[in-house]
Order: structure tokens, then C-alpha cells, then sequence
């Protein structure tokens, strides 16, 4: 009976080590500051003005749609607006 190698599996094929890595937002990257700053920057643009330290409390794992109507952004065109000027922003 021969030896299976680590690198081998029981019919003798090599096996390829493949690894995934995930972030969840905070787990190996703290993105909330880029966040802040492209949110702020699409507010900015049609008007309204999100404050730090309010985003940094209420924005941790909430969609855009919950946590940008406590900054009085309730209009949902509106809501959309800033939420596609963020994607823009984020990408720079």
C-alpha cells in the first residue's frame, strides 16, 4: 500500500489548494471612513449634508435605504441619486 501524500488525493490526482477570502466590511478592511466621505460627497451634491460622527453610529450594516432618511433623505428618487453618485465616488 503506498503512502497518500498531502498533495495527492486517494485515486492519485493532485489536488489545487484554492482559498476564497471574504471581507465583511470590517473583518480584515475598516471601509466605513471611504464610505463616509463617498456618501458625504453624493449628499453634498444634491443638497444635503450627512454629519461624521451621526454615519459613523447609524451606518454600520444598514442599506442606504435605512440609514439615509435619518439624515431627513426620505424622497426615494433622491435616496437612489445619492446612492449611485456613492458607487461613482467609492470606485476613486
Amino acid at each position: 500500500m503506498n503512502k497518500i501524500t498531502n498533495s495527492e488525493n486517494s485515486i492519485g490526482k493532485v489536488n489545487k489548494t484554492k482559498l476564497l477570502i471574504f471581507d465583511m466590511d470590517g473583518t480584515l478592511f475598516d471601509t466605513s471612513e471611504s464610505n463616509y466621505c463617498a456618501y458625504h460627497d453624493a449628499a453634498l451634491k444634491i443638497g444635503y449634508d450627512i454629519e461624521h460622527d451621526k454615519f459613523m453610529n447609524v451606518f454600520v450594516g444598514r442599506n442606504y435605504k435605512e440609514f439615509l432618511p435619518l439624515f431627513g433623505i426620505t424622497n426615494n428618487d433622491e435616496l437612489q441619486q445619492i446612492h449611485n453618485y456613492k458607487k461613482e465616488n467609492y470606485k476613486k
